[in-house]
């Protein structure tokens, strides 16, 4: 069976697969799989093994990779495949000591600024105004960034957005830059390329955002429940994520182990001492605005230190 490398955040992932090419799954998967890339150096093993194919619904898990086949669409095979690729490549992330957020990263000066907070509550799209915005500013995730220390080192670059927040909220984007098929959820993908940032940038504060409802200023989080947001968000990669549609609707595995939750709790308290974190609503353009000046607030610091 024809096999490929790929790589995500510096994890080997061997492909193999006699239906799809590598950039087939590459294209589904870069929706939820960091910086992920073909390899073309050969190393001596990967340390994730995929093996994704058509054919009579199946699912087999060892310690290393899966099997997975589907008698379903193409599309949604590639889907489930990465869907389980997710899990697995968290566990490699967090025997590193590197970790995934669950939310969108901008970049200005060389820092990088998080955008948190739950599924719809619209990261990439205050993400992609802030670019709008301010040139100097760019995305180095849209919805899944991983850190290491105090860096943000990788993200995902497929930008989806809800088909409202486009027409509504950014129109500007409608017209020329959308690009790929209609996605899941009555979401699309949107070119942005340009603005994308591809090295890794330290991290210099934490903004949990909710596009929608009352204003509410920006508030500086302190104490338990800094700790209590940032672990949270720190989590969902490794256990929230969504079910596949292999035979039956199923969840993906759960690697837990208590070394590596400890080591996950260490890592966030270490970060809501060394890095502000902050929470905000209200109107896209309220919420963008409140954000801009804290950026500019903190590279100002910066450039004068």
């Amino acid at each position: 069976m024809p096999e490929s490398l790929l790589q995500s955040a510096g994890i080997t992932i061997a492909f193999r697969s006699e239906e799809f090419a590598p950039d087939e799954f590459i294209n589904v998967g870069s929706r939820w799989i960091p910086s992920l890339r073909r390899l073309y150096e050969r190393p001596d093993s990967a340390d994730i093994s995929i093996d994704c194919d058509l054919g009579q619904n199946r699912l087999e898990y060892f310690e290393n990779g899966f099997v997975i086949r589907g008698s379903y669409d193409k599309y949604h095979v590639l889907l489930d495949a990465a869907a389980l690729l997710s899990r697995f490549l968290e566990r490699e992330l967090n025997r590193r000591k590197r970790y995934s957020f669950h939310g969108s990263c901008v970049v200005d000066q060389d820092k990088a600024f998080l955008l948190l907070g739950p599924e719809g509550v619209g990261k990439t799209t205050a993400a992609a105004a802030c670019c709008l915005r301010k040139p100097t500013i760019r995305i180095l995730s849209s919805d899944r960034t991983v850190v290491e220390d105090n860096l943000a080192i990788a993200g995902t670059t497929t930008l989806t957005f809800r088909k409202g927040s486009l027409v509504h909220e950014l129109p500007q984007l409608v017209g020329g830059t959308i690009s790929g098929d209609d996605l899941w959820d009555n979401k699309v993908s949107v070119d942005f390329s340009s603005a994308l940032c591809s090295t890794a940038c330290r991290l210099a504060g934490f903004f949990f955002i909710r596009t929608s409802g009352m204003w509410s200023p920006m508030r500086l989080l302190t104490g338990p429940e800094k700790l209590v947001k940032l672990y949270d968000q720190l989590t969902y990669f490794a256990q929230a994520f969504p079910s596949i549609s292999v035979g039956q609707r199923q969840p993906v595995p759960i690697f837990f182990s208590y070394e590596t939750e400890g080591a996950r709790i260490e890592y966030a308290t270490e970060l809501v001492r060394s890095i502000p974190a902050y929470v905000v609503s209200g109107s896209l353009d309220q919420v963008v605005t409140a954000l801009l000046e804290n950026i500019n607030g903190a590279t100002s610091e910066a450039a004068l230190r």
